[in-house]
Order: structure tokens, then sequence, then C-alpha cells
């Protein structure tokens, strides 16, 4: 339902939308493929998904990098805390993420982040759109 399909965009409340995409990811599902995906990116999905990053944190597992392109337009506080995390990710994938996810929000905690990780910036700056983060997470070269 939720691949390259316009209907959930189109016609899911935002409760509809939000559980949606929370399963997708639950279930490791690509979000790159969600039909107008950041259009109904929205400030409560934003607050589920950084619960469920501490849920699978606490758990030992990890996340799809994925994730960020819905908190990132929201992040402040305890998020760009956890995105400052995922800077130190082993995996260049999951910086890539953490960098774009920082550079949508309109936080100026972000900004410091940034700039303090500028080595960071350059190192990890050929995936710089969510679609290229997506294909490489489920596409591995």
């Amino acid at each position: 339902v939720a691949h390259r399909n316009p209907y959930p965009a189109d016609f899911f409340d935002e409760t509809a939308w939000n559980q949606m995409v929370l399963k997708a990811l639950f279930v490791n599902s690509e979000i790159y493929l969600i039909h107008d995906f950041d259009k109904r990116v929205n400030k409560k999905l934003a607050g589920m998904l950084a619960d469920f990053v501490h849920e699978r944190w606490s758990a030992g597992r990890e996340i799809s990098p994925e994730l960020w392109r819905a908190v990132g337009p929201y992040a402040e506080g305890d998020i760009i805390e956890d995105l400052n995390k995922e800077l130190h990710h082993p995996d260049p994938v999951h910086r890539s993420a953490a960098i774009l996810a920082l550079s949508f929000t309109k936080s100026k905690d972000a900004g410091k982040v940034l700039d303090k990780h500028a080595h960071l910036v350059k190192e990890v700056n050929n995936l710089n759109s969510w679609d290229e983060i997506g294909k490489t997470v489920f596409s591995p070269e």
C-alpha cells in the first residue's frame, strides 16, 4: 500500500499516515518509495519516530537512516542530540542522513552541530539527497 501509491498521501488522515510510516520503518521498508512523503511529514510523526529511535537503540538495534527524513524538519532539543549521535555512526550512510536532517531543520543548535562537524559534512557529501540515501540502504554497492 505504501510504495509508489498516491492513495495514502491523498486520502489517509494524519494518524493513519503516521502509522503507515512507522510500520514501514518497523518492517525495514523503503521510505523513498512512499509517494509524496515529504509533503506529509508532520511534527507528530517526527515525535513518534524520535521515540521509535530510542526504543530501537535501547534494544541494541539499528534504525534505518531514512527515518531522519521525517524527523529533520522538526528537530530540536533532544532530537538534535540524537542526530549528533548519528554523526558518529561507523556507516557513512547514517552520517549522511544525520547531516541532511540537520540541514533541514531551522534550529540554531543544528547549525552549531554542523559547524562543529564540518569535516564530516565534506566526507559524506556524496549522498546529498534522501532518495540517494534510500537507494544506497536498500541497494548497497
